[in-house]
C-alpha cells in the first residue's frame, strides 16, 4: 500500500506562532486573538427585514503561558506598574564580629534602591547556631526586621538572604549565634525587584501565525495587560497564567501576510 501525502496533516501538532513583546519572543506561550465587527440595524417600512450597517470592532486578546519564576518580570510586574525598582549590589556593613547574644550592632545604611540583604559568614564557622535579625525600614518607611538563621553546618563564605526588602538598614541584633572569631558581612543584592501598583507598562505586541510557509503578522503598537495574579493548582500540575491584553487603538494594528 502506498501512503498518500497530506499537505497539512500535522499542522496543529507543532509550533505555528510567535508572540513578541517589545521585540523579544515570549517563550512557551499560547495566544488567542479574535475580533468581531458589530452591526446596527434600521427598520425600513415595507421591508420584511431591517437594513444592517457595520459599526465598530470588538476583540478578545489573551496570552496564556505556564507560570515560571522569570514571568514575574515579564508578565506580573508590567500588569501593575511601568516603573519597577531593581535592587543594588552595595556594601552595607564590612565583615564585623557577631557580638554577644542580645547585642545590637549599628550598621546605618541608606540603600541606593530598596534591596534584599545578603549576610555572609566570614573568617570562621559558627559553633552555636542561632539567628541574627537585620533591622531597618521598608519601602514605605515602616520599621521592619528579618531574622536570618546561621547553622553550625554553614561553611565560611556561605550566605543567607532576607525575605524582606530594605530601604534603609539600621543594624543587626545577634540572637544567640556564637563563633569565636567568626564575622558577619552585609550586602545589598542586585536584581531584587520591588514595585508599587500604578499605571501599567505599555508595550508593542507582535503576533506571527506561521502556516504553509507563510507568515501572517499583526503588530500592535500600544498594548497592556488588563489583569495579572498568581493562579493556584494541585501538585504536579502546570500553573497556567492567562492574561487579557488591551489594545489602545484596534485600527492602528499593522496587518501583513508574507
Amino acid at each position: 500500500m502506498t501512503a498518500t501525502p497530506v499537505a497539512n496533516f500535522g499542522e496543529y501538532n507543532d509550533s505555528h506562532g510567535i508572540v513578541k513583546k517589545n521585540g523579544v519572543t515570549i517563550q512557551d506561550v499560547e495566544c488567542d486573538f479574535s475580533w468581531e465587527l458589530k452591526t446596527d440595524t434600521h427598520k425600513v417600512a415595507g421591508k420584511w427585514a431591517p437594513i444592517e450597517y457595520p459599526t465598530e470592532y470588538s476583540y478578545t486578546l489573551t496570552i496564556k503561558k505556564a507560570l515560571a519564576r522569570e514571568n514575574i518580570a515579564t508578565n506580573i510586574v508590567p500588569s501593575l506598574t511601568a516603573t519597577p525598582v531593581s535592587g543594588t549590589a552595595v556594601v552595607v556593613k564590612a565583615a564585623t564580629a557577631f557580638g554577644a547574644a542580645g547585642v545590637f550592632t549599628p550598621a546605618p545604611k541608606t540603600m541606593p534602591t530598596p534591596s534584599a540583604i545578603r549576610a555572609t559568614l566570614d573568617t570562621a564557622v559558627v559553633t552555636t547556631a542561632g539567628y541574627v535579625s537585620i533591622i531597618g525600614t521598608d519601602v514605605n518607611d515602616e520599621p521592619i526586621e528579618d531574622a536570618l538563621y546561621f547553622p553550625t553546618t554553614m561553611l565560611v563564605g556561605g550566605t543567607v538572604d532576607t525575605d524582606k526588602v530594605f530601604k534603609t538598614v539600621t543594624g543587626y541584633l545577634n540572637q544567640g549565634v556564637v563563633s569565636a572569631t567568626g564575622k558577619i558581612k552585609l550586602d545589598g543584592i542586585a536584581g531584587t525587584t520591588t514595585w508599587t501598583a500604578g499605571a501599567p507598562e505599555t508595550f508593542e505586541l507582535e503576533i506571527d501565525l506561521v502556516k504553509d510557509g507563510h507568515t501572517t503578522k499583526a503588530v500592535i503598537p500600544t498594548a497592556w495587560f488588563k489583569n495579572g495574579g498568581w493562579p493556584w493548582s494541585t501538585g504536579r500540575t502546570p500553573i497556567e497564567l492567562n492574561q487579557d491584553v488591551a489594545i489602545r487603538d484596534f485600527c492602528a494594528i499593522q496587518w501583513s501576510d508574507v
